[in-house]
């Protein structure tokens, strides 16, 4: 979560380095099941993770979502 903190995109291997499991699969399944997780708890305080395209390659980057004004809340 310190890493996605400043709001900049990140590719998976930047991710992958601040997991302490040298053992799990680079492929992105240890990252996904990690961002899941943190997703849970962001979810409920306004803030999401979102995955978008930089030049072709996948980033994940940490977001605070804004509330929709259709919903009745403020």
């Amino acid at each position: 979560m310190a890493l996605l903190a400043d709001g900049r995109p990140h590719r998976k291997d930047e991710l992958w380095a601040c997991l302490d499991d040298e053992l799990a699969d680079r492929n992105g399944s240890a990252i996904r099941v990690h961002v899941f997780n943190l997703r849970q708890k962001l979810r409920r305080t306004g803030e999401w993770i979102i995955v978008e395209t930089v030049n072709n390659v996948a980033t994940y980057r940490h977001v605070r979502l804004l509330a929709s004004p259709y919903d009745g809340r403020t």
